[in-house]
């Protein structure tokens, strides 16, 4: 094998790699997103929708996580609080999702449906959408910081061998 082939192979999948990022941000988010628009499938079962209690649910995956890399007890004292703002953080996004999702559908109910309302409630979405993705690789970077390479490689090779579809714990 030559270096250029060593080098290409090397880059594609550094390639695959990152784009298996989006993927965790994305299923991250979609937890996310689903609380705040009041659960969904299952959600009942995993103590995520209402009445459910969505922290401990996350706070028992990332239990699974830390556990699978063995992560120190330092770690985890330091990945606690990022998990804890991140979820303290996001709660207000919730909220206003399940606004928005609320008055989108008043805005379906109406005798009229007024596009120029539905428009601003899609970029409202889109919006707190952005700012909960922001939120979410800031908490992504900083528990990166926190585990060595070889722990996040390991939380990259279990997500790819999990499928894009699954999450930690299942």
């Amino acid at each position: 094998m030559n270096l250029h082939t060593t080098n290409f192979r090397s880059h594609r999948r550094h390639f695959w790699l990152l784009l298996s990022i989006p993927a965790l941000v994305l299923g991250g988010l979609g937890l996310v997103h689903a609380q705040g628009m009041g659960g969904g499938p299952g959600w009942g079962m995993m103590g995520g929708g209402p009445g459910g209690d969505h922290h401990a649910f996350l706070q028992k995956r990332m239990e699974k996580m830390l556990d699978g890399v063995k992560a120190t007890d330092a770690q985890r004292a330091a990945i606690k609080p990022i998990v804890d703002d991140l979820q303290a953080k996001m709660k207000p996004l919730h909220e206003q999702g399940a606004a928005i999702h609320d008055q989108m559908m008043a805005a379906f109910a109406a005798p009229s449906v007024d596009a120029g309302l539905v428009e601003n409630l899609r970029q409202q979405g889109l919006r707190l959408h952005d700012d909960g993705s922001r939120l979410f690789m800031d908490a992504l970077v900083k528990i990166g910081n926190v585990l060595t390479v070889e722990q996040r490689k390991q939380v990259l090779e279990h997500l790819k061998e999990r499928g894009p579809r699954h999450h930690f714990g299942r």
